[in-house]
């Protein structure tokens, strides 16, 4: 299955917009380096899994663009070979603290609830009271995608639950149905398995408001 993966995605000379999303790519590369670094032994990769890295990553060098790299192999120590990836820093502000957190997520690291927070408001459209539309920044999807399905590998500790909480809403956390649905809109074309993520990334939320209200109240 990895070595039908790995040839569609080189296969499509780095256009990947027909077969695989950049956030998909994202995802799928953060996924495969969490398990590297931090899974244990027996959820790490398996032979035919690291005969394919190893197989195609030169080629992989070729067409995949800069931040997917980054993730692939953060420090150029899982693949033993130089990439334009590790050099990676983002193209703004909110990409360069992306990078910082994702050097942290990657390794299996867990966040402090301000570098949770500030980053959700860095990258999240956050809505307009004037005209009830949200303002969105447009990171990179690839970086997004590996920070989100970095988190949820990682298993959130009650600072970062409650960072996101809070990252929607200043009070206690309570559900805005208009920034998780403009989300869900916005990444409809790009994320793997849609469906199934905004309506758990909803449910989340919710158990998230939950835990935050037994914390105040604890």
């Amino acid at each position: 299955m990895i070595y039908w993966l790995l040839y569609e995605i080189i296969t499509a000379k780095g256009e990947c917009e027909d077969k695989v999303s950049e956030a998909q790519l994202g995802a799928f590369f953060a996924a495969m380096t969490i398990r590297a670094n931090s899974f244990p032994s027996k959820t790490q990769w398996s032979d035919g899994e690291r005969k394919a890295m190893y197989h195609f990553w030169p080629s992989l060098l070729q067409v995949l663009p800069p931040e997917i790299l980054f993730i692939a192999d953060p420090e150029g120590t899982l693949m033993n070979l130089p990439s334009k990836g590790t050099n990676f820093t983002g193209k703004d502000s909110a990409e360069m603290r992306l990078v910082g957190v994702l050097k942290e997520v990657l390794h299996g690291g867990h966040l402090g609830f301000e570098e949770v927070a500030g980053l959700l408001r860095d990258i999240l459209p956050i809505p307009d009271d004037s005209n009830n539309e949200a303002v969105f920044n447009q990171p990179s999807t690839a970086l997004i995608a590996a920070f989100l399905i970095g988190q949820r590998m990682n298993l959130e500790t009650d600072r970062e639950l409650k960072a996101y909480c809070l990252a929607f809403d200043d009070e206690l956390g309570m559900y805005n149905p208009l920034l998780i649905d403009y989300i869900g809109v916005k990444y409809q074309s790009c994320f793997f398995s849609v469906q199934f993520l905004f309506v758990e990334f909803k449910m989340l939320y919710m158990v998230y408001g939950l835990r935050l209200t037994m914390i105040v109240i604890g």
